[in-house]
Formats: structure tokens, C-alpha cells, sequence
């Protein structure tokens, strides 16, 4: 942001306010840094009161925000403050205390304290001996451009990308101009506030006197106003603006500037209008960035840039807009759409990834750019800050983390889509990204298993923390995914019995080679196994080759059988003897035999008015009897604990 040393002076209220929503919408929807000059008057001063009302609004999001000031040493007023003479002292040493005073009314000073509520400031001593203040200026602009240049290519989570840039002039003066040729120069929208005077309107009044009010801009409207007779001769002006003022020996770099290709798509304008309040300042950034376009060098990587821009905007609409219009000419998956694919994945926003995930090839497009690995080791602090209290934040992220929550023996990488699918859901898990799980266990192939394994993920994360509210948010996520999980099973089993308590069992190699069965038992998911499909699973497990006989006919056939041993039984004979019912019900009769059998061998045989009179062979069948039988309880059950 540049110029607007004076503007602020006289503005109204409302005006103020229109301002600074717009500063706060486009710098909260973009996790914006906004650089300025770093003074404590103008626009750097409403910018700082901006960002000092935002950070009580809202303490979390200005977290993210910069407000940056790159500063002439030589225009800080009360500068001795700051100065550190000593370089031995250790760093943590080093603080000083900067306080400002008010400066006098009665003079233009010319120097002026920094404004307090910016969080960083950049300080150039450009030439404390320089005698043409243009000079310093070009020097600070020069300086400004690099630390620009610097900070637009960066990397996140281990892929390259270009962070847009715009430029807002609000005034200014004369000197500003350099400033604004300069952004033109680098390809950088430029947008000037009309109304606020200075450069800002001078710079509108000349854009609309060589290229008229309309808004569309094309190559054919360029060349058609170069054929106008005040294109031709606007190099041969000497004032500008609706004042008629002169430039200062820079009026050939203002004029070549204008009549630029650059200057025609890269210059745009934008009201604070207290008549159309619904006027949003970060629409117009959009708007600049898509006329920038035009003029890209790769228009792929600029289309790509804007999408982004819009994404972060949260302006559906226009996303929406314009993936449906290049639908045709895309051929889906498409270069173009790789890094806003990637970058909508980490924004947690659930309606623009539909727009991006028609099918599963759209994951197989995203996966050749982006690494689980990568995922995890390109981590900032808001990343790790977010993440569940489950692993030490510090070493190898995604091995701690599958070795606490899975079954070590299990844990395979995989590099085919589905493999992906899984360790991207696990890692938004992990980033406590909610909505995006859910999103993600609807796109996977086993739908029950990935909810009750982030439900697991959830409960191992409520153990381990230690704010009771946090706590609570995970119990309560744990709960969703349980009750996720249950509603897909009874949905299955009401379309087809037999296929859900086949699912119910079958165990996933991709998910660690868990069933959804296994994990509800696991994490004790009521809801789950309170399930008519895992009673239904219950009941076969119980009643097993019989399930369709009485509890009559399965008492009289076990009686039938009861003397003879189940394990000497060949083919359905000990099927029917497997049934858990048949060898409860089995036990029982053998028992209740036992005892009788028992109880008349000590009455009968041993009994004492017998005398031992009674003609005895060795032992008696009955005892022999109750040998067998004990002998057959004995094997069936070593047979069930097998």
C-alpha cells in the first residue's frame, strides 16, 4: 500500500469504516501481508489502527497476518531509540523500547515516528549524505522490490508457487509514482482509490482520457485506442491530472507507463462509496489479477495464481464459474488445476474440493504432485499447532503416528491411488481438518472402516489431551464417526443382508487389515454393534449350519446324539456339533447325565446297607459310562479352545 500521507485527515466516518472492512475482508479471506511505509500518519497509520481493532475481533486469524513496514532509517523520527551499538550483546539482550510523541502541529516535520500496531518493520539507511530526495526514494523502492520479489516464490508442502501481489495507491504525491511504475514495470496489478486525490486520481483522470470508461479490456480494445490522435501525442504532454500538475522530471516514465500494454490491463480502479456499501475491495483484487492474465508470460501459471486467489476469497461462484466454462477445452485432469487442486486440499473447504473431485482420476492427478511424505515434513506452526495431541511434533511425524494408532505389523505404504486416498485422510485426521475427512471417507473403498478408524484416531486423541474442551470437541468427533459408520451399515443391510455381514467381517489390506467388526470392538462403538447387521452376524455365529432350525428340534437331535463323540463325526454331523447353541445346549445334557450317573454310582454301588455283598467284576458299566462321557467333555472343549 503506498501514498495516502494526507487523505486520512479529512475523510468521514463511514468512509473510514468502508476502508477498513475492505483492508480486514481481504486480509483475513488471503492470510494477507500488507506492507506499507511503516509511519505513523496516512494510510500506514489506518492500516495499523485496522489491524489493532482486528486483533480483538479476532485473536486466531491475526495470527496469520503481517503488517509489514519498510521504513528509511533516515525518515524515523526519535530513531536513537532504536539504535544498538554494542553488537557482543546476545540478541535476547537487545530489545529496545520505542516510544512516540506527538509531533507539533504548527510544522511540517520531516520525520515521523513508526506507527506502533505493525508487527515488522524493515529499516534502510539508503544514504544519510544523499542530496536529491528522489534518489533516496528510488533506492527504498529498489530495496522494496527485492524484499517483493522474495517473498512471492515460495514453497508449501514441498511444491513451488508464486504468491500474487497487488499494489493499492491511496493519494500520494509525486513521488508515489515511482512506485506504481515500478509495480507496472514487474507485472504487478496496480489499484487506485478514486476520490482520495493526488496521484490516485490523477492517474484515473489520464487512464480514462486515453482509454475511455469501458471496463472490458481486450487486445483489440489496446489496439484500437493506439490509434486514437491523444494516444499519439500524449507523449508531448507536460501536466496531468485534473489539476493539470506537473510530474518533476518524470514525465516520460508516467507517460510511457500509460501508454504501456502492461499499464492498460495492469491499472484499475476501485470506489469507497458510502452508496454501494455491498462494493468489496477484494473482488477488484480478483478482477485486477484477472486482467493480468492477459499479459502473462505463462498464462497456465497465471489462470492458476487467480484460481487460488479466489479459493482463498471464498468466492464460489466465480471458481465455480470458471471450471465450467473451460470444462470443454480442459480435458479434465488438466495442468492448470493441479496447484488450485492442491491448494484447495489444504484450506479445509469441502465445496470447492467437489468442484475439482469429479472421480477417482482427479486424486490420481493430485497424487503426482503431492507426496504423503511431503505432507508431513512441510509442516508450519499453524499445521503443527492444529495437530492432535496423538505424536512428539518433533522426528519422523507419519511414522510416530501410524506406530501409535495402527497395527505395526500391518503398516504398508502404498503407492497406488487408493494408498494415497488413505494417507491423505489419515494426515487431514491427524491436521484435525474435520470437514475434509468427512469428505474423504465418502471418496474411499471402504467407507466403514475409514470412519471408525478416524473415530479410533479421535478417542486416542481425547485420552491424550489434557484441555477439558479440546477433549470434549474430540469425544464429540469420535461420536460423529461412530454414528457414521453405523448409518452406511444399516443402509447396507437394509438393501442386502448377506453382502453387509460379508463387509462386517472382511478386513481391509489398504486400512492396516482392520474389519469394520474389529475396530468397533476395538473402541467400543455402541452405536456400531448395537447394529442389526452385527446381531444378524451375532445370531449365525450362535446358531451356525442350524440357524434354521427350532430350539426343539436342536434340543431332540443333540438328545439323540449326545453319546456320541461330536469330534468322530464326519461331514454335516459336525456342522451341526460346531453350532455354539448345539455345544451349549450339549454341555448342558452331559452335565445334567454326569451327575445323575454320578450320584447313582455312589448311592447304588457304594451305598452302605450294600455290605459288599453284591457280586462285583471289576468296575460297573455305569462308571464306565460316566468315564465316557467325561472323557467326551473333556475333548469337546479342548476341541473349542483350539
Amino acid at each position: 500500500m503506498v501514498g495516502g500521507e494526507e487523505y486520512f485527515q479529512n475523510v468521514s466516518t463511514e468512509t473510514r469504516k468502508l476502508f477498513q472492512q475492505g483492508i480486514i475482508s481481504a486480509a483475513l479471506n488471503t492470510n494477507a501481508w500488507i506492507i506499507t511505509n511503516g509511519l505513523h500518519l496516512g494510510v500506514a497509520k489506518e492500516v495499523g489502527l485496522t489491524f489493532d481493532q482486528l486483533r480483538y475481533k479476532n485473536i486466531k486469524a491475526v495470527q496469520n497476518i503481517r503488517c509489514i513496514g519498510i521504513v528509511n532509517w533516515n525518515s524515523i523520527a526519535y530513531k536513537s531509540q532504536l539504535a544498538q551499538w554494542h553488537t557482543t550483546i546476545p540478541n535476547l539482550k537487545r530489545e529496545r523500547l520505542y516510544r512516540t510523541w506527538q509531533l507539533p502541529v504548527e510544522e511540517i516535520p520531516k520525520t515521523f515516528p513508526l506507527d506502533h500496531n505493525h508487527t515488522h518493520f524493515l529499516m534502510f539507511n539508503v544514504d544519510p549524505h544523499s542530496v536529491d530526495p528522489q534518489d533516496d526514494i528510488n533506492r527504498l523502492v529498489r530495496l522494496r522490490t527485492e524484499f517483493e520479489e522474495n517473498l512471492q516464490i515460495n514453497t508449501k508442502y514441498g511444491q513451488p508457487y508464486v504468491i500474487p501481489i497487488v499494489q493499492i495507491l491511496i493519494g500520494g504525491n509525486i513521488s508515489s509514482i515511482t512506485s506504481v511504475c515500478t509495480a507496472i514495470r514487474r507485472k504487478i496489478p496496480v489499484i487506485a482509490i478514486t476520490g482520495t486525490s493526488g496521484v490516485a486520481d490523477l492517474i484515473i483522470h489520464e487512464y480514462r482520457y486515453l482509454y475511455g470508461e469501458n471496463q472490458i479490456r481486450s487486445e483489440d480494445e489496446y489496439e484500437n485506442a493506439r490509434q486514437q490522435p491523444q494516444f499519439n501525442d500524449y507523449h508531448l504532454k507536460e501536466t496531468f491530472g485534473p489539476n493539470q500538475e506537473t510530474l518533476n522530471g518524470i514525465t516520460r516514465q508516467f507517460t510511457e507507463m500509460m501508454k504501456s500494454r502492461e499499464g492498460y490491463f495492469l491499472l484499475n480502479s476501485f470506489a469507497l462509496s458510502e452508496n454501494e456499501p455491498e462494493s468489496q475491495l477484494d473482488d477488484v483484487i480478483l478482477n485486477a489479477h484477472h486482467h493480468a492474465v492477459q499479459i502473462a508470460e505463462n498464462p497456465w501459471e497465471k489462470r492458476a495464481s487467480n484460481l487460488i486467489l479466489a479459493i482463498a476469497c471464498k468466492k464460489y461462484e466465480r471458481v465455480k464459474q470458471y471450471i465450467y466454462e473451460h470444462r470443454s477445452t480442459m480435458n479434465w485432469p488438466f495442468l492448470e488445476l493441479d496447484k488450485p487442486l492442491m491448494f484447495t486440499m489444504h484450506q479445509n473447504d469441502v465445496r470447492f474440493i467437489e468442484l475439482f473431485i469429479e472421480d477417482s482420476r482427479s486424486f490420481e492427478r493430485l497424487r503426482r504432485i503431492i507426496t504423503a511424505d511431503g505432507l508431513y515434513k512441510n509442516l508450519n506452526e499453524n499445521d503443527r499447532s492444529a495437530m492432535l495431541p496423538i505424536v512428539d511434533k518433533k522426528g519422523d511425524i507419519r511414522q510416530m503416528y501410524y506406530a501409535t494408532c495402527f497395527k505395526p505389523n500391518t503398516i504398508k505404504f502404498y503407492s497406488n491411488a487408493q494408498g494415497f486416498i488413505r494417507d491423505l485422510l489419515l494426515w487431514t485426521i491427524l491436521m484435525d481438518r474435520f470437514h475434509m475427512t468427512t469428505f474423504l471417507c465418502s471418496q474411499t473403498e471402504n467407507t466403514i472402516v475409514a470412519s471408525l478408524l478416524a473415530s479410533k484416531i479421535y478417542q486416542i486423541a481425547a485420552e491424550s489431551e489434557k484441555n477439558f474442551e479440546k477433549k470434549l470437541v474430540y469425544r464429540n468427533r469420535k461420536k460423529i464417526f461412530d454414528e457414521h459408520a453405523t448409518i452406511i451399515m444399516n443402509r447396507c443391510f437394509n438393501i442386502h443382508e448377506d453382502l453387509a455381514v460379508q463387509i462386517l467381517t472382511s478386513h481391509s489390506e489398504v486400512y492396516f487389515d482392520y474389519s469394520p467388526l474389529e475396530l468397533a470392538e476395538e473402541i467400543g462403538s455402541q452405536s456400531f454393534l448395537g447394529t442389526k447387521c452385527v446381531q444378524k452376524y451375532l445370531d449365525r455365529q450362535w446358531s451356525g449350519a442350524i440357524i434354521g432350525d427350532t430350539n426343539s428340534s436342536i434340543c431332540i437331535r443333540a438328545l439323540q446324539t449326545c453319546l456320541i463323540n461330536p469330534i468322530c463325526l464326519p461331514g454335516p454331523g459336525f456342522e451341526f456339533f460346531r453350532s455354539p447353541c448345539v455345544r451349549f445346549r450339549l454341555n448342558i445334557l452331559f452335565t445334567i447325565m454326569f451327575l445323575f450317573l454320578f450320584s447313582t454310582v455312589l448311592l447304588h454301588d457304594y451305598r452302605p446297607s450294600n455290605g459288599n455283598k453284591e457280586n462285583f467284576f471289576g468296575i460297573s458299566w455305569k462308571e464306565i459310562f460316566v468315564h465316557i462321557c467325561m472323557i467326551g467333555i473333556i475333548a469337546d472343549e479342548i476341541f473349542q479352545s483350539l
